[in-house]
């Protein structure tokens, strides 16, 4: 029978550590992590939040002996299960079910990743710990967040951009990780200044201190706008509230917040000083023209956006469906900007495309009613301040940005927190005649959840891991085969991971027999993924990719010229399709899709390249080489590659050495390092000692000179010295590899 009541919920015992144990599992989830499992940085730290969770629930489950269920009525903990609801509606509603619901290994974030975030949020402010167990979480959560930034600065300059990703995987990713626990600590740090007289407190506030200002520090090497942003927002915001609260301090907070404001206005102002061009991080933070390329990107995605968000104003696409509108409303702008996309890096947006009006409305309301339940809670009036801070900080970094794993876990914890110190609310309630049934039933389906979300994807994990570093090929063929057929939630990473072997196989000198039955074994995958993902444009692909070179082309370019119905727009699918026409010498079929993909957009260069290829096919060497002479040399020069091939096949290196050769050396600013060791190798295919001294000798002008090395003239002599020895054949021309290593950014 179901009653509304006046009284506190049942709470899980404050004296109990079990309760404590899995809260701190959770503050160390960031260290979790594998190397060399595929997608290990997001799958492990998934599986094992998800796991914990599942622990939580069954610790709620045995630890019940009330008959009654007392379930929180507040503001936040209605709307979190409004949004909870609507979301599931969005993802049956939505374009693919399977994938909203489970998600995949690259991503994690579907439906079943909500669920176990919600029962945290409800384990979470359940719980009351005494001072000393709160003592213990934020050492925990402190020591995490230092081995984080420490880890992240000792791997920088493994990066070409310098950019710190630690153990995220992401820049993005670690930048809400610190912004969420830098207010934390802020949080934290008001117990332990009102008992600063005592000697433990005082290392602990210095400790804490030191912790903030390496967060700050890490954060601003991660060179996110939004989180550096962001995090100025804040603060700002946190001295507002405090200036509201506090009259007492009111004048040294308000010169806090001038500061605040004269800070970020100062560097824009002085955005074009060499003290700030010349640093990296600070040239990026205040670089918000729209001709830099993250953020016309981002102006970009955000058009293609608003012009399909009305197809499914209600519910939405569902929340792991962005591929499928990307695709159909993919504009040619955005050729530049990345292969796939999973986010419009804006929340109003993504919400809209993910869930509809309905989904945004209630994603709001539980921000909304955050902010109402912070300023009707208990928390002391610091704590009111940090928490509208960060809750503020949180809707602008995502106003820019995208949410993760780590991030959504601040996120529901600080609301459980709010939740936890929230006092006279009402609570409805069910009454059972037996609480042991209801036990063992709540308890199997949490075991069987575990079993088939969490050890099932684990195994999942590592057979795919093991399958994708098989080299025997019938070893991988079976073991892709075995993964597929066991996987629950990954099914669509085998078929993606086994259809990405095409390459390797296919150019590989195995037997034809090998080759047959990888092309069918991954065909067979690929369209049972197609029938649990029915038009998945990544999966399409692959499958076009596959079917092309080891079925027939035929079959590979009816699989691509359904793809350009479904992304008519999307210039690379396109140019796929055309390619596939030329190497099946349908030549006219070709030209008028590389005619098409050029209408599209005429500064996107890539299709002249192709066209070039087609002439070069057909013997027509001068008048190819006269249309690849239009082509920006940025644009061949990532595509020297394609020209290798495709003079290569006619027999006309000699024309494409010369080609190259011929480049301006003001031009040749842009050539990249192997360039010039494609260069110098295409003059060894050709045997032809000048062009390898050239390449050699254009190499040490312009990566080894006026680059302020230390040895820079005996490192320029040495160069040349070694393409003489190259173009005599006393030692490779890939020697020239050794100097890569002093522009790793290249």
């Amino acid at each position: 029978m179901y009653e509304v009541i006046n009284k506190a919920p049942l709470k899980v015992p404050s004296t109990s550590w079990s309760t404590l144990l899995p809260i701190v599992m959770v503050a160390t989830l960031p260290l979790i992590h594998s190397k060399t499992a595929i997608y290990g940085t997001i799958v492990h730290r998934t599986l094992f939040f998800w796991a914990i969770v599942d622990a939580m629930m069954l610790i709620m489950c045995l630890r019940w002996k009330s008959k009654t269920i007392a379930i929180d009525k507040s503001p936040l903990t209605i709307s979190i299960l409004l949004y909870t609801v609507i979301v599931l509606i969005a993802d049956l509603a939505g374009e693919d079910v399977r994938l909203n619901l489970l998600s995949n290994f690259e991503r994690m974030m579907g439906f079943v990743n909500l669920i176990h975030l919600v029962g945290f949020y409800f384990f979470f402010s359940q719980v009351r710990f005494n001072r000393k167990q709160w003592v213990y979480f934020v050492i925990v959560l402190t020591l995490t967040g230092v081995y984080m930034c420490l880890f992240g600065l000792l791997e920088q300059n493994r990066f070409a951009d310098k950019r710190i990703q630690s153990l995220l995987s992401n820049p993005m990713h670690l930048s809400g990780y610190l912004l969420t626990l830098f207010f934390i600590l802020l949080l934290a740090a008001e117990p332990i200044a009102l008992t600063f007289r005592s000697r433990l407190s005082k290392v602990g506030l210095t400790g804490l201190i030191s912790t903030i200002f390496l967060l700050i520090y890490t954060l601003f090497l991660t060179k996110t706008r939004s989180g550096v942003l962001a995090l100025g927002v804040g603060v700002f915001v946190t001295v507002i509230a405090s200036v509201v609260q506090y009259k007492s301090n009111r004048n040294r907070l308000v010169a806090v917040m001038a500061i605040c404001l004269l800070i970020p206005v100062i560097l824009y102002m002085q955005r074009e000083a060499p003290w700030v061009q010349n640093n990296e991080i600070l040239n990026r933070a205040t670089d918000l023209s729209i001709n830099s390329k993250t953020v016309g990107t981002r102006l970009n995605l955000w058009k293609m956006a608003l012009g399909g968000i009305n197809d499914r104003p209600v519910f939405g696409w569902g929340q792991e469906s962005f591929p499928y509108f990307y695709v159909k409303h993919y504009t040619p702008n955005l050729h530049g900007a990345g292969f796939w996309y999973d986010s419009s890096h804006n929340f109003i947006l993504d919400k809209l495309i993910q869930t509809g009006w309905a989904g945004l409305l209630a994603y709001l309301s539980v921000i909304a009613a955050f902010f109402y339940v912070v300023w009707q809670s208990s928390v002391s009036k610091w704590q009111k301040s940090v928490l509208s801070g960060y809750l503020t900080a949180y809707v602008f970094f995502l106003s820019f940005g995208f949410d993760s794993l780590v991030s959504l876990i601040g996120f529901f914890g600080l609301a459980a927190y709010v939740t936890q110190n929230t006092t006279g609310g009402f609570y409805i309630s069910s009454t059972f005649s037996s609480t042991t049934v209801i036990k063992l039933i709540v308890s199997g389906v949490i075991l069987c959840a575990f079993w088939q979300f969490v050890a099932v994807s684990f195994i999942t994990n590592r057979q795919i891991t093991s399958a994708y570093n098989q080299n025997e090929i019938e070893a991988m063929i079976s073991q892709h085969e075995q993964a597929y057929q066991q996987a629950f939630i990954g099914k669509y990473d085998v078929a993606i991971q086994y259809a990405l072997k095409h390459d390797q196989v296919f150019q590989s000198g195995l037997p034809i027999d090998s080759k047959n039955r990888y092309a069918q074994s991954a065909n067979s995958m690929l369209a049972n993924a197609l029938h649990n993902h029915p038009d998945n444009p990544v999966l399409l692909s692959q499958s076009g990719f596959v079917q092309f070179s080891g079925i027939s082309h035929s079959l590979g370019i009816e699989t691509y010229r359904k793809l350009a119905m479904i992304a008519p727009k999307r210039q690379v699918n396109l140019l796929d399709l055309g390619i596939f026409y030329l190497q099946d010498n349908q030549f006219d079929q070709a030209l008028a899709i590389f005619d098409q993909v050029e209408r599209l957009d005429t500064a996107y260069q890539v299709p002249v390249i192709y066209k070039a290829y087609l002439l070069m096919k057909q013997n027509k060497v001068l008048e190819s080489i006269r249309l690849l002479k239009t082509v920006n040399v940025s644009v061949w020069v990532d595509y020297l590659h394609v020209l290798r091939v495709m003079f290569g096949e006619t027999n006309h290196l000699k024309e494409l050495a010369d080609f190259i050769n011929q480049t301006s050396f003001d031009d040749r600013i842009v050539f990249k390092q192997n360039t010039y060791l494609t260069w110098a190798q295409i003059g060894a295919a050709l045997n032809d000692k000048v062009q390898i001294r050239t390449a050699y000798n254009s190499y040490a002008n312009h990566f080894l000179k006026n680059h302020t090395l230390k040895n820079e003239q005996e490192l320029i002599q040495e160069c040349v010295s070694l393409g003489i020895q190259a173009s005599e054949g006393k030692i490779p021309v890939e020697t020239m590899t050794q100097y890569f290593d002093y522009f790793p950014s290249q």
